[in-house]
């Protein structure tokens, strides 16, 4: 590959590869470098037979590159060597209730964590712990669980699921590391956005209550910032070094807030806050509409060229530092 060729899609990839790069063995080796061999080892006991998990995974991680979004597209191919396999094999590996692919995904962190070096991170560099959702339109209203959701971009409904995503960066690298899937329109007069016939049609899977899986359906209708809060903890928990936590503003509340520094009171945390509450600014009460509209002259970072408003308040008895950019009038709350 030219180095530094500018690549607008992920699919332009794809001619770049000599076709040895392409087969699950050789991503298989460059995946090593992860300890991929030593988490594929840990989740070998879903495939006893045939086509090993670590084939498995490795083919489903190329599917971007060479441009397929389905199983389908991959099964389909003339060329053998990769779409060696028939459909029913992924289906049945990704249907199986028992793999916590949460956890799958966490090893990998666990797995970077202990070869960070080799990465050459910056010695300052800062890790950072960043929360966000995401759409994933969807095509068939019998789809389990599936939803009409609300697309804040193109303000339209479509069918769907919300993706909440936990990733991790440190300057260097991102990671994805937890996930939880979600629907919406819950308390609208139709009921997930369909008709009381279109949900019963949907596809409903048979599940003990103890498996992995009934535990991720409960979650489509869990509030995301619930889940927001328990997979904080999990990483806590799993001692991931994390300085700071980044949210948007569809999370940051002083509600959220309180309860994340309960559960690690040396994290860092910044959000947009989109709620104009009162706050106490040199002995005076003001409102972040108020702040936004003052005349007193800003600071400025030379590095970035940047105009903003300090201050060091409280907020709902939070207390915390306030950020106002003066170019795009957002307010940014870090609790430290």
């Amino acid at each position: 590959m030219i180095e530094h060729e500018d690549i607008t899609k992920i699919q332009e990839i794809k001619g770049k590869f000599n076709k040895i790069w392409l087969s699950s063995e050789y991503l298989q080796a460059h995946l090593n470098i992860l300890g991929f061999n030593i988490i594929k080892n840990k989740f070998s006991w879903c495939k006893k037979s045939g086509i090993s998990f670590g084939n498995f995974i490795s083919t489903l991680l190329i599917l971007p590159i060479i441009g397929f979004d389905s199983i389908h597209g991959l099964t389909s191919l003339k060329d053998k060597g990769l779409g060696q396999s028939g459909k029913d094999l992924y289906y049945r590996i990704l249907a199986n209730q028992k793999i916590n692919w949460s956890v799958f995904l966490a090893q990998f962190l666990k797995q970077y964590l202990l070869k960070e070096e080799l990465f050459t991170p910056s010695q300052d560099a800062t890790m950072c712990l960043i929360f966000d959702d995401t759409d994933l339109s969807k095509t068939g209203k019998t789809i389990e669980g599936v939803s009409k959701i609300y697309n804040h971009v193109s303000k339209s409904y479509y069918l769907g699921f919300k993706l909440l995503v936990a990733g991790y960066w440190n300057g260097s690298v991102f990671i994805p590391i937890d996930f939880s899937l979600h629907r919406e329109s819950k308390t609208s007069k139709l009921k997930y956005g369909l008709t009381a016939t279109q949900r019963r049609l949907q596809k409903k899977i048979p599940r003990c209550s103890k498996t992995i899986a009934a535990k991720r359906y409960q979650e489509l209708n869990k509030k995301k910032t619930d889940l927001l809060v328990q997979m904080f903890s999990r990483l806590i928990k799993r001692k991931v070094p994390v300085d700071y936590t980044l949210i948007d503003s569809w999370f940051t509340s002083a509600k959220l807030l309180r309860k994340l520094r309960n559960i690690s009171s040396s994290t860092h945390i910044i959000g947009m806050y989109k709620y104009n509450s009162k706050i106490e600014v040199r002995s005076t009460i003001k409102t972040l509409s108020q702040l936004k509209k003052q005349k007193i002259k800003p600071k400025r970072w030379r590095k970035f060229n940047y105009y903003y408003h300090h201050y060091i308040t409280e907020i709902d008895g939070l207390k915390v530092a306030v950020l106002i950019q003066n170019a795009e009038k957002m307010a940014y709350v870090n609790i430290n």
